[in-house]
């Protein structure tokens, strides 16, 4: 697992330990230039945590080298699209 999931948890566990809310104390979850196979990833991660805030996520577009993936941005939202599958022929070298 990634040094920054590892981070993430212990941030939420941090919060959860000295009550957030009450502290007024927010987290997100952004990404950093993954390609979509990190972002699938990181979003699958950031959906287990339950933050109802908005999330910093949909940065890989901005490859032009990315995977086509079933992610799509659509009005600032990331969604899935179970009818679009993983184009993933660039590792088979």
């Amino acid at each position: 697992m990634n040094i920054l999931f590892y981070a993430a948890i212990y941030w939420q566990l941090l919060c959860i330990f000295f009550d957030a809310k009450k502290l007024h104390i927010n987290w997100w979850i952004t990404s950093a230039l993954e390609s979509n196979v990190g972002l699938n990833a990181i979003a699958q991660f950031t959906f287990q945590l339950q933050n109802k805030l908005p999330q910093g996520l949909g940065t890989g577009s901005l490859f032009s080298n990315n995977f086509d993936s079933p992610l799509e941005v659509k009005n600032g939202e990331l969604h899935y699209k179970p009818t679009q599958s993983w184009n993933l022929k660039n590792l088979e070298n």
